[in-house]
Parts: C-alpha cells; structure tokens; sequence
C-alpha cells in the first residue's frame, strides 16, 4: 500500500482539482477577471468557457509534465543524471534505482502542484465574487510561499536521498 501512496494521492489530487474547478466555474460571472496585477486589481479577462479550459491545462500540464520527463529519464544515457555521487547512481546497477527514487519524487511534487492550483483557483474564484474583483495578494503571497517551501524541502530530501549510497532498500528508500 505504501508504495502506491504517492499515486493514489495524485488521482485525488487530480480528481479534486478538476471537480472544484467544474463546479466553482458555475460561480464566475460571463466574463470573469484572470489576471490581477500587484495590488490584486483585475488587468486580464477571458470568458468563462476559455477560463475553464485554460486552467484545466495549466492545472493538469505541468504536473503531469514533471512526472512524464522523471519517468522519460529510464530511456537516457545515465551521464546525464546530475545527482551527488555520480559514479554510484550512474552506475547500471544502480540507475534503475536512481530513477525510480526520482519518479517518485515526480509524483508527490505533481501531488503538491495540484493542490496549489486548487487554492490559486479558489483565489481567483473569491476575487470575482467581490465587487468589483478584487484578489487577496496577501492569500496568494502565503500559497506561494508554502509551496516553495515545500518543493525547497522535497529538494533537500533528494540531495540527502542521493548522498546515501548502501542500505537503501528494494525501492530506493523513497517512502
């Protein structure tokens, strides 16, 4: 079961985005406003049905980008892995677990991506419901920073994870 976490999670992840995104686009007036500037002032609109497209791709695109170019990595030349103790990891014996600890890290970063692009469509969401629109800089401001928080972290851990050469385990210690 542990080893499935990370996917089941994604499907969630994935799954709940797209489902409070359908149902919070019913909310959005006609011509919703999509890009704010600093201050959190509406400066971009685009129709609802575009919006509703634009953030379904944007929301899904890149999460399933990163874990598509970590699964890719199996079928390159290890030289060019740049992780800490090249030789080790590099090595045939060792490359297939190299990529599968960072497949899996693929995936709870794509995990991570989903639910900040639930909370950035909320805010956008929220600011079109006021009068006139109005974004919370200061909301959006602490998503950002807990996700790049949380990717700085996952990137430690990786750096930790490769430092570690011996008694890693059948899937690579990335539990």
């Amino acid at each position: 079961m542990r080893r499935y976490l990370p996917w089941i999670l994604l499907a969630v992840a994935a799954l709940f985005f797209v489902l409070t995104h359908l149902s919070w686009m019913r909310q959005l007036p006609e011509r919703p406003a999509t890009h704010f500037d600093m201050q959190g002032r509406p400066d971009g609109w685009m129709d609802r049905s575009s919006h509703l497209v634009f953030m379904l791709l944007f929301g899904l695109g890149p999460p399933a980008f990163v874990i598509t170019l970590c699964w890719a990595l199996r079928f390159l030349p290890p030289s060019l892995l740049n992780v800490p103790k090249p030789e080790y990891w590099r090595s045939p014996e060792h490359y297939p677990e190299a990529c599968r600890i960072l497949l899996r890290w693929s995936v709870w970063l794509a995990v991570f991506m989903l639910v900040l692009m639930t909370f950035i469509n909320r805010e956008v969401v929220a600011a079109n419901l006021k009068s006139p629109p109005m974004l919370s800089t200061g909301g959006l401001l602490l998503l950002v920073f807990a996700f790049s928080g949380g990717v700085l972290a996952s990137i430690a851990w990786l750096v930790w994870r490769f430092s570690k050469t011996s008694g890693s385990g059948q899937d690579g210690g990335a539990r």
